[in-house]
């Protein structure tokens, strides 16, 4: 029969044996076994990592950088005529450009209806009719578009207009920015 005092100096042995145990067959940090058989002077052969270094000091990507963007809708109501942008920087840009258009396209009193921003809009008409509805995404907003005029029991509803101003990752953008190819080797 084996005393307690022995179980405990065992249980004690094992722990501190446990530290010196290593997962890659013994070998340091960046090194891996290399498969050749141990002998009493090596016993564990150890190779570098490939690509080891390079992997430990690949940089993280940098935090997303938002740019939000805006869009405005106009109207001259007398004339039923619109005036529209989407994707500007500024909304106070957004808004006055929206109304340039609106004048640009025949209207004389056009006043801002409707501004936004990283969301999607929708015009939705039919016959003496029309709806501005923004939403998460372009589909969504042309969906509740379409409900009010189908809930309004009006004809002819189709989309007049539809965008999305949603913001953007600077740097993903920066990646993305086509490199003109001019059709020769280096």
């Amino acid at each position: 029969m084996i005393s307690i005092s022995f179980r405990w100096l065992l249980i004690v042995l094992l722990l501190l044996m446990a530290g010196a145990v290593h997962g890659e067959g013994g070998c340091p940090p960046g090194f891996q076994p290399s498969g050749a058989a141990p002998s009493p002077q090596a016993p564990v052969a150890c190779r570098p990592i490939q690509n080891y270094e390079y992997q430990q000091q690949a940089p993280r990507p940098p935090p997303p950088r938002w740019i939000h963007l805006s869009g405005a809708i106009a109207l001259d109501s007398e004339k039923g005529i619109f005036g529209t942008v989407g994707s500007m920087d500024n909304q106070a840009i957004a808004e006055s450009t929206a109304i340039m258009d609106c004048r640009g396209n025949g209207g004389s009193n056009c006043e801002i209806i409707r501004s936004y921003t990283d969301a999607c809009a929708a015009i939705v008409t039919g016959y003496g009719w029309y709806a501005v509805t923004i939403d998460a995404t372009s589909n969504e907003a042309i969906q509740s578009g379409m409900d009010m005029c189908a809930n309004d029991k009006i004809r002819g509803c189709h989309v007049y207009y539809s965008e999305c101003s949603l913001a953007i990752d600077v740097q993903k953008r920066m990646l993305s920015i086509p490199v003109p190819y001019s059709g020769g080797m280096p």
